[in-house]
């Protein structure tokens, strides 16, 4: 446990890592105050619940809900800590470390250090944001376009992901998915971090890793749903957003994007591990 609170402190006494806390807290603020100002001297009809006002549900995304989803937080993730290994490689520290415990000790309090503190700095602005969007907005909204018709209630659509929880427990489903947002954090985090173990790594690239491997995935996907022969309802499965909320698709298209990403983690770091000892 003494290890794993030292790998910690690296990592929050980091430059980087109070950079990207800046800049996740920074966007979930500035996004607040865009949609406060958005519905400021609206009719009353016209302002919907709490949770449908936070910066991943917005239902009148702000450019800056836009690029946060699509640049800021895939990026920021990776950031953080994933070339912190990197760094101490150059510097030789690795070597010195692994006289006292073995490297795979090492490695181990390694990643344990880098999930739980990519996991904590990326969810809590969320929980944040719901907390000042409960204060702002009302628990039960008044603007009922976008609220769930009374029929889906007792008969949800089934196209949607999680859609029984949306419609019956909506801040769960937010919760849920603001959990699964902490998910793709690490498992991107722990991606760039992999590719630290890889025959001459580049930082920049070991930054980049992650938000590429998105990038492909997406563009992956979108070609593949686009096949005429696929069904509707396939191609709505193919093309789930992995980093959307009430979005149509399958929850196990996200589970598998994890499955992807940690799988080829495990191995790049399995086989940097073995090379080192050598």
């Amino acid at each position: 446990m003494n290890l794993l609170y030292e790998e910690i402190k690296k990592i929050t006494r980091r430059k980087q890592f109070f950079i990207m806390t800046i800049v996740l807290f920074g966007a979930v603020f500035l996004d607040f105050y865009a949609t406060c100002g958005h519905y400021y001297g609206n009719q009353l009809s016209l302002v919907p619940s709490a949770y449908q006002s936070i910066i991943i549900y917005n239902y009148f995304p702000t450019p800056i809900s836009i690029v946060f989803e699509g640049f800021i937080f895939p990026l920021a993730v990776s950031i953080i800590a994933s070339d912190i290994y990197y760094d101490e490689k150059v510097l030789g520290i690795n070597n010195l470390v692994v006289t006292r415990i073995s490297r795979k000790t090492y490695v181990y309090y390694k990643i344990w250090s880098i999930i739980i503190v990519v996991f904590i700095v990326t969810t809590l602005p969320l929980l944040i944001n719901i907390l000042l969007s409960l204060i702002a907005f009302p628990v039960q909204g008044y603007y009922t376009c976008f609220t769930t018709p009374f029929k889906l209630l007792m008969r949800p659509d089934k196209t949607k992901v999680l859609a029984s929880l949306d419609a019956w427990y909506p801040y769960l489903h937010v919760f849920v998915f603001l959990c699964i947002r902490g998910v793709f954090a690490v498992s991107s985090a722990i991606f760039a971090f992999s590719i630290s173990f890889a025959q001459k790594a580049n930082k920049y690239f070991i930054l980049l890793s992650a938000m590429i491997f998105y990038i492909i995935y997406e563009l992956l996907i979108s070609f593949i749903g686009e096949i005429p022969l696929l069904s509707d309802r396939k191609s709505e499965i193919i093309l789930t957003n992995i980093l959307g909320v009430n979005i149509y698709g399958s929850i196990w298209m996200i589970i598998l994007y994890f499955c992807i990403q940690i799988s080829i983690s495990t191995v790049l770091i399995w086989k940097g591990i073995k090379s080192d000892d050598l």
